[in-house]
């Protein structure tokens, strides 16, 4: 049943306050009339309370909290069928290219390592597409490299089961392929390319005037010294420290001018460029760059990078 402003509670009150003090916010004696509003002389008047209406219960998340595991289950049908859709998908694309999907079922050869395809030098050609394909997974090499006069100077060692390639001058492994300087092997060795001592004395100030400030590979404070230690000649300085020398002489040279190379050297440009820059490729090489963590060696080869493509 309603409550009406007729009808007071058990104690004889109203339920709620009187409108007058609702609107002004004073506590209300809930008498009928209240005592406020009968010594104000104004008409108290109660509201008709509303019956609260019970809330319906949400079925659905009640009986998807009670029972956790059918969502589970579904959430783990549905994945299933996710992964099912994508391996049909990748089987489709096998077939495509030409695989037999149904021949791999059960089958232990996809697992197996298989063995390196053996180096075979015939008709002045050399393949090298598997040369240290897993002591040097990173260097690049090309399907096959001419050896003309140069075939000679390459020695392969049977009892080495890696199938290392071995040059003159203690120049080894992947690194010379990956500098393509096997046709050069037989040329002098590094230790007559070294420079004479005027040659790094007017050289390396021309690096720090034209080379340096556009590069900024060096720490001038700490190289300078070291490699006027290399510049003194074999045996002087690290095998890393005469790497970054050749490349320092290698880029000096060739920010000069044909005229400036004669009238500082008397020499001709193409003279001193190619004898610095194959002293650079035979002592990077004889680092394995390609393999080598070391700082100086990581400078070198990019200020060699930086020449080879101006």
């Amino acid at each position: 049943m309603e409550l009406t402003a007729s009808s007071p509670l058990s104690n004889g009150l109203q339920p709620l306050s009187c409108l007058w003090c609702a609107r002004h916010k004073l506590r209300c004696d809930r008498l009928n009339p209240c005592s406020r509003c009968s010594k104000l002389d104004v008409a108290c008047e109660f509201p008709t309370p509303k019956t609260e209406r019970r809330r319906r219960r949400n079925t659905t998340k009640t009986s998807t909290r009670s029972s956790p595991g059918a969502s589970a289950a579904t959430s783990t049908s549905t994945l299933n069928d996710n992964l099912l859709a994508r391996l049909g998908l990748y089987e489709e694309r096998l077939r495509s290219l030409g695989v037999d999907v149904e021949g791999m079922n059960g089958s232990s050869a996809m697992h197996q390592p298989q063995p390196p395809t053996p180096i075979s030098v015939s008709s002045g050609q050399l393949d090298v597409r598997h040369v240290h394909s897993q002591q040097y997974p990173y260097a690049e090499t090309t399907t096959t490299t001419p050896l003309n006069k140069a075939a000679a100077t390459i020695q392969i060692d049977p009892a080495n089961d890696s199938g290392a390639i071995r040059c003159e001058h203690g120049v080894n492994n992947a690194s010379v392929l990956a500098l393509n300087i096997l046709p050069r092997t037989t040329a002098a060795s590094i230790d007559s390319l070294y420079p004479p001592p005027q040659h790094f004395a007017k050289l390396w100030p021309i690096y720090l005037r034209n080379v340096q400030p556009i590069t900024m590979i060096l720490h001038l404070a700490s190289t300078s010294t070291m490699l006027a230690e290399a510049a003194r000649g074999p045996g002087h300085a690290s095998e890393s420290a005469t790497v970054l020398l050749f490349a320092v002489l290698t880029a000096a040279i060739m920010s000069m001018t044909e005229e400036e190379c004669v009238q500082t050297f008397a020499m001709e440009q193409s003279i001193l460029r190619s004898r610095y820059r194959s002293g650079c490729e035979l002592a990077l090489a004889r680092v394995e760059f390609l393999i080598s963590c070391n700082f100086a060696v990581l400078q070198a080869y990019t200020m060699y990078l930086v020449c080879i493509s101006a």
